[in-house]
């Protein structure tokens, strides 16, 4: 961890339980750029979607006071939304159907303003989007299913999302620094706080999210809770971890569904429980969960056959590798520090003082290849902020990267070729796009992108 610290500017903070037992506890990098304030092991996070496996536990918590059931269909609850047959089993596992809630933010609601939980049910209320696909025909992950849970919770309970879940389970847990935050849409102050940062190309650096036009989401969706929301501590995150290892908060029957896979109407297992990820992992049961935010990636990886937790907090990067490098070490076996990501090295040379060109930093990585990892999904998050910034040229490179060492991809091919298309080059683009559909010749974007090119 020091050497990735070092080496990568790593941000974050990180916990292991091996056998129950706390092994490491430790937080890197800054809490506040413009300060250069320490993170501590008590800085508070934004955990993004690990809030899941709390919205999921306060669903469970009424289940065991008889006061909701999982059959019970959203209507029950929420007549006004147009959603038949879609139970609170279908919300926990992510096979409800519904559609993408800031989809239909992002069209229809006022961003000058701030949306709630009861924003996002009277928009569905009101325009009514339809669903993905029938409930349990399906999985897909729904941050929908997670924000109707929480208005459920509030519905049953009598309390906000916020006020049930400290007293169920933070102050049951002595959770001290944990609880739900919406810092822009209720503001509030706290002591050591995390501040998540996105790189920018327009400013040559990381900005706050509120300060970028392709994260404003952090802004006008603050007030939504259930899928987000919930910051925390990796010291708190010990805590629940030990709660979860006990049963503390439920009987071990009903904490056992948590943790157990869901099935489809087909009868076909979707990897998934209630908030977690259930799978295996050399040959040993796997819960885990990512949490993803503007600013903020995490994971939480848990092992309950030998009582061991890693879990990784960061701000600005992902770093998806180390916990299984983190996984060796604790097996007795050898952990290699991981290559760096060559978009984290492009980032850190557009941080200096006087940064090379994009296409001289990617030559320098090329030349150099074995010291660098190529991760598509980063390098194509970086090369779409370009396009976002007006920094063509610096897009067209870092999409041929992705090109050029990567196993083919239609996604690259066409992302290039919009680049290029931009740039004004059609002849590439068209030569990209037809790549593109070499690959996946059902893609009826880049048919039409390239009928229109042809004709000029």
């Amino acid at each position: 961890m020091s050497a990735v610290a070092r080496r990568d500017h790593f941000a974050g903070a990180v916990l292991v339980v091996d056998k129950g037992v706390l092994v490491y506890q430790k937080a890197f990098g800054p809490a506040v750029l413009a300060t250069g304030k320490a993170l501590t092991v008590s800085s508070m996070f934004e955990l993004a979607s690990l809030t899941k496996q709390f919205t999921a536990m306060g669903i469970m918590i009424l289940r065991e006071r008889g006061k909701l059931d999982y059959k019970d269909e959203l209507e029950k609850y929420f007549p006004a939304l147009p959603y038949k047959g879609v139970t609170i089993r279908h919300l926990l596992n992510h096979t409800s159907g519904l559609p993408d809630f800031k989809a239909l933010f992002d069209e229809k609601w006022d961003k000058s303003k701030i949306a709630d939980n009861d924003d996002v049910l009277e928009l569905f209320a009101e325009y009514r989007p339809p669903a993905e696909f029938a409930p349990g025909e399906a999985w897909a992950y729904s941050n929908t299913g997670y924000v109707m849970l929480a208005s459920i919770i509030e519905k049953v309970s009598g309390e906000t999302y916020r006020e049930f879940l400290q007293r169920h389970i933070f102050d049951k847990l002595d959770m001290r620094r944990t609880r739900v935050v919406t810092r822009r849409f209720l503001p509030e102050k706290f002591d050591d706080f995390a501040y998540g940062y996105v790189f920018s190309f327009a400013a040559g650096g990381y900005v706050l999210p509120d300060e970028e036009v392709s994260t404003k989401r952090v802004v006008y969706l603050d007030g939504v809770v259930g899928s987000g929301r919930i910051h925390s501590t990796i010291e708190d995150l010990y805590k629940w971890d030990r709660a979860l290892a006990v049963g503390a908060l439920v009987s071990p029957k009903r904490l056992k569904e948590a943790f157990t896979e869901g099935r489809l109407n087909d009868g076909s297992g979707i990897g998934y429980g209630f908030g977690w990820l259930v799978g295996t992992n050399k040959k040993r049961r796997m819960f885990s969960h990512t949490g993803s935010y503007p600013g903020y990636a995490h994971i939480s990886v848990r092992f309950p056959d030998i009582d061991r937790s890693i879990v990784i907090l960061t701000l600005n990067d992902a770093y998806p590798r180390l916990w299984e490098i983190l996984d060796e070490a604790l097996d007795g076996n050898r952990a290699i520090v991981p290559p760096m990501r060559a978009d984290l090295a492009i980032k850190r040379g557009l941080m200096g003082k006087k940064p090379p060109a994009v296409a001289e930093m990617i030559e320098a990585i090329l030349r150099e290849k074995s010291r660098y990892e190529f991760d598509r999904v980063s390098l194509d998050r970086l090369g779409n902020d370009a396009l976002d910034a007006g920094k063509i040229d610096e897009a067209v490179e870092i999409f041929k990267l992705i090109v050029d060492v990567l196993p083919p991809s239609a996604d690259a091919h066409e992302s290039l070729a919009d680049a290029y298309r931009l740039r004004g080059d059609g002849p590439r683009a068209i030569e990209h796009y037809k790549e593109a559909l070499k690959i996946d010749s059902e893609r009826e974007r880049v048919k039409a992108m390239l009928r229109e090119l042809e004709k000029k």
